[in-house]
């Protein structure tokens, strides 16, 4: 019984500082396979007494689970931003669907369906000597 007390607050104390190296890692690292944290998870799979692939997996999960509640969490406000907007008279409810559809379902530059113009406006910031000054003279 005593040894099931243990095991709760270890798997609380391993997730709370997955979240934290999750976040960590996340803004700083791009890879989840670097020296740095591969170090982190061989160093607190050894301190808890248990797998490294626990390990990883559960700070796989937690970071996969943070971006998924600071996702929601931005979505949220944009919808709460667009009711206030459509609200006030700003925007109709036809805009601001169509805008929420362009933020769920952004269109991918990189495929061709955009040239600059579309992708910048229609050319606004052209001007003789190209694209924002650069370019043909």
């Amino acid at each position: 019984m005593r040894r099931k007390w243990l095991i709760i607050p270890a798997l609380a104390a391993l997730l709370l500082t997955g979240a934290i190296a999750g976040t960590a890692f996340a803004q700083g690292e791009s890879d989840d396979d670097s020296p740095s944290v591969s170090r982190f998870v061989e160093i607190l799979a050894e301190k808890l007494g248990i797998d490294e692939d626990r390990v990883q997996t559960a700070l796989e999960e937690t970071k996969a689970e943070l971006q998924a509640e600071r996702k929601a969490a931005w979505e949220q406000q944009l919808r709460d931003k667009l009711a206030a907007m459509v609200e006030d008279g700003k925007v109709t409810q036809e805009q601001a669907d169509e805008y929420l559809d362009w933020y769920l379902n952004p269109p991918e530059l990189a495929s061709g369906k955009f040239d600059k113009k579309s992708a910048f406006g229609r050319g606004h910031h052209r001007s003789k000597g190209g694209f924002w000054g650069h370019g043909r003279k």
